[in-house]
């Protein structure tokens, strides 16, 4: 007996496995979530190590069906076999419901009102061309820079 014989038969038979699917089981495959249903009704066999194969190799097939598809997919990229997925067509259920918009507080009711808008959407950093680096809008590294942007001083003639 001969291994290289005995790799080429195991590599044919994992060929044969990996292409092999029972294609006359309905199956729902939905390619948005990578997932598949098969709402056909599954007699379980009772023995232990019968049942354990069973499950194995329906659950072997139904992924080799859901692969078989993505190879199918339209390809992004074909270097690294890239593959652009379709939109869901399942809607999954949300745990919890979505979350309401929370009303606005007096204060927001009263800038709305008046036409106050908010200084959080100002930036902190200016860019100061003098020293060439961000600086605070304002505060004490703010003094601190224009100490370094005056850095030399006239003196007068006397």
């Amino acid at each position: 007996m001969d291994v290289d014989t005995v790799l080429k038969n195991i590599s044919k038979r994992q060929e044969e496995i990996s292409t092999l699917t029972d294609l006359d089981r309905p199956l729902t495959i939905d390619l948005g979530i990578l997932a598949a249903w098969d709402p056909s009704v599954i007699t379980v066999p009772k023995g232990g190590s019968k049942r354990e194969d069973y499950f194995r190799n329906l659950a072997r097939e139904d992924t080799q069906i859901v692969m078989n598809r993505l190879y199918e997919a339209s390809v992004i990229e074909d270097g690294d076999r890239i593959l652009e997925l379709p939109e869901p067509t399942t809607i999954l259920p949300r745990a919890k419901p979505v979350p309401k918009p929370k009303p606005p507080t007096k204060w927001e009711q009263f800038a709305k009102r008046k036409g106050i808008k908010s200084n959080k959407d100002r930036e902190k950093l200016v860019w100061d061309d003098a020293t060439r680096r961000w600086v605070p809008r304002y505060g004490y590294k703010r003094a601190k820079n224009e100490e370094e942007k005056n850095w030399v001083e006239e003196l007068p003639d006397n």
